[in-house]
């Protein structure tokens, strides 16, 4: 291989990336003048003027439990694979994790610094990966049963037509990820799937850390129960804050518009969700009669609740690399 060719592929990674961060940068901005041309704002400004700061106090600090909660999860998953950790430093790391998501969007994110946390574990690196996975798929699974199922009552109950929608896309949805889930786990490791590495090595890895869950029912419904308090909380402080806006909305409602957020952040198409998180809600719940600027006022105040949240993490990190340094210096 020459000098040249070594030159050639070095900058084509860099290249794509380039052109990732650029496609992304361009969507987002696209994203959010489609907002902005959504907003009336003056009545925008108006509905801001009149916030209620204790609640969005009172949200700040229920927020605080909702990271406990999350990472009272993590240790449950850990502890399924045999990995224990102390909830004080899962805690630390998950709030670091959050420092991480919310002001350095990087290719690292706040999932890579915590499974960097717990790569040095007894079980190996594969039980810590699959405990955030887990973690990841029980969140999703429960809050899309929870949409689904909210999805349903309101279309039943009212005739909206988005909610019908959102209901046929997610039975749709979940036939489809479940037929795919039977396929790739019956012919993973047999069949025509084999032939592919990766997906043989996935299976397999898979198997092994699900293997661990044997016989831990009980666990795993407490993983399912934080799942649902963790998502219960959350609409619960989400629907505090519109009601710190002056305005009330239906649970059931936001439960929807919630889930249609989810999976909308799930596309990595701009940068931090930034555009797509806030355009969903403001779309869904616009068409549950939410005027698009008390949507809008809300997830810009969730985003900056999730900035302060970050900043502790910040504190935390440099805490923790000054204790470090301290530690290598003796």
């Amino acid at each position: 291989m020459t000098a040249g060719t070594e030159v050639i592929e070095q900058e084509q990674p860099s290249a794509r990336r380039w052109l990732i961060s650029a496609t992304k940068l361009a969507v987002t901005v696209a994203l959010c003048w489609l907002i902005i041309s959504w907003i009336d704002w003056q009545i925008f400004l108006k509905t801001v003027s009149g916030v209620h700061y204790g609640l969005i106090a009172v949200v700040f600090v229920v927020s605080l439990f909702g990271v406990a909660i999350s990472a009272w999860k993590w240790q449950i998953l850990l502890a399924g694979h045999g990995i224990c950790y102390p909830l004080p430093s899962l805690i630390r790391w998950y709030f670091i994790a959050a420092f991480f998501n919310a002001f350095l969007p990087t290719n690292i994110g706040g999932d890579g610094y915590r499974l960097l946390k717990t790569f040095d574990n007894p079980k190996g690196k594969a039980r810590a990966v699959g405990a955030i996975l887990l973690e990841r798929i029980t969140g999703v699974l429960t809050l899309g049963f929870m949409g689904y199922v909210a999805a349903l009552l309101v279309w039943l109950n009212t005739g909206n037509a988005l909610a019908a929608s959102l209901a046929v896309l997610g039975t749709i949805g979940g036939m489809v990820g479940l037929l795919a889930l039977v396929l790739v786990w019956r012919f993973g490791s047999i069949g025509p799937l084999s032939r592919i590495r990766v997906v043989r090595k996935l299976v397999d890895k898979g198997s092994e850390v699900i293997a661990d869950w044997k016989g831990q029912g009980r666990r795993m419904a407490a993983v399912m129960g934080l799942s649902l308090g963790f998502h219960l909380l959350r609409i619960g402080f989400i629907w505090l804050l519109i009601l710190a806006l002056g305005t009330a909305v239906d649970p059931v409602e936001l439960t929807v518009a919630l889930f249609a957020v989810e999976v909308a952040a799930m596309l990595p198409i701009s940068l931090g969700g930034l555009g797509v998180m806030e355009g969903s809600f403001v779309y869904v719940m616009g068409g549950f009669g939410l005027d698009h600027e008390a949507g809008l006022a809300g997830m810009l105040m969730l985003r900056v609740l999730t900035l302060l949240i970050g900043l502790i993490g910040a504190f935390l990190y440099l805490a923790e690399g000054r204790m470090n340094g301290k530690m290598l210096q003796t």
